[in-house]
């Protein structure tokens, strides 16, 4: 499956209470988070996760796998297309990616920032949140404007910083703090 440029997107979400992007109302994957599982319930999820892993699925398994630019331990932070929906249902703003790459910057000092372009924005599609960088972020930062896999990066990243993008549940599923 490509891009919705190339190829017809298909995506199909069930919930008869919300979506689960949109902060400002629940969502029936929220009350089924928030509910009790057993523990056949807990090792499903176990089973589905690895599977997701061991698959190394993602949300654009357009993209090919290749090794992570820079040297590992590195800090992974996920930019999103201006004016993507799930900002503004995430109760987020365009401000809120400065302040996710200082918290990255400032959180992990010493350490590389990796800083991930949307496939969306390195087809021209869309614009990005990142312009430019400062003098002082882009000693540190290192712009990964290709489409690589995401799998190939949460694997290794040391931990992920996103304002909304699915790579947080994703990197969630590789155990990544988010």
């Amino acid at each position: 499956v490509g891009r919705g440029d190339t190829d017809p997107p298909l995506s199909v979400v069930l919930d008869d209470v919300g979506v689960y992007y949109d902060a400002r109302r629940p969502s029936r994957l929220e009350q089924q988070i928030a509910a009790p599982h057993t523990g056949a319930e807990r090792a499903r999820a176990a089973a589905l996760a690895k599977a997701w892993r061991d698959g190394r699925v993602s949300k654009y398994n357009h993209s090919r796998e290749q090794p992570p630019p820079g040297a590992a331990p590195f800090v992974l932070v996920v930019d999103q297309t201006a004016g993507d929906a799930s900002i503004e249902c995430g109760l987020a703003s365009p401000a809120s990616f400065t302040r996710m790459l200082d918290a990255a910057l400032d959180e992990n000092p010493g350490q590389q920032v990796v800083l991930k372009v949307h496939p969306d924005v390195i087809a021209g599609r869309k614009q990005a949140h990142f312009d430019a960088l400062s003098v002082g972020a882009s000693s540190r930062v290192v712009l990964l404007a290709s489409s690589a896999h995401a799998p190939a990066l949460l694997e290794t990243a040391q931990s992920v910083y996103v304002v909304t993008s699915q790579m947080g549940f994703e990197a969630l599923l590789w155990g990544r703090p988010v």
